[in-house]
């Protein structure tokens, strides 16, 4: 359903329930709708079938085809629906939920990426603690090393002395 249709199928839903009766192509054409064609038949035909198969999808209506013609008569949801605010109300909500959809949609694309940059920074801190780690234990190594050279320096002084001597 496109937004130029909208008003096609308000006039059909208000003037079948109006009436009570069933409306045709002729209708929209009395009224200007179809001023653009210039009397051309085939478009004329062809835009009021796709209005009917609008009609037909969403029960709005009872559609008929014969050789004659194509029409559609009013019914019980049509009443209904027309009484919910027919075609222009049903094009607004659904316009507007598609940008409910696509707002929903880009929050879920910045939350995945917010997630993405979360498990991208968690990544390098993990590597940062590691590299930390090996650090930690080379330091206390070094200082296990350092720390019983120091503690036994006069013995390992001596020892060098006796080596040395002989």
């Amino acid at each position: 359903m496109e937004e130029k249709d909208i008003g096609k199928l308000d006039f059909l839903l208000n003037k079948m329930i109006e009436t009570d009766w069933l409306v045709t192509a002729n209708d929209l054409h009395s009224n200007g709708y179809y001023d653009e064609y210039k009397d051309n038949t085939e478009l004329i035909e062809k835009d009021f079938k796709y209005l009917l198969s609008v009609f037909s999808s969403m029960g709005v209506g009872e559609v008929s085809m014969t050789a004659d013609a194509e029409m559609v008569k009013p019914n019980a949801k049509a009443i209904i629906f027309h009484k919910n605010g027919g075609f222009i109300k049903y094009y607004s909500d659904l316009k507007e939920n598609d940008s409910k959809v696509e707002i929903e949609s880009k929050k879920e694309t910045e939350r995945q990426d917010l997630r993405d940059e979360i498990d991208r920074l968690t990544k390098v801190n993990l590597e940062l603690q590691n590299k930390q780690m090996r650090r930690y234990v080379v330091y206390s190594i070094i200082a296990f090393m350092l720390g019983a050279i120091i503690t036994n320096v006069k013995d390992i002084l001596d020892l060098w002395k006796t080596m040395t001597q002989e």
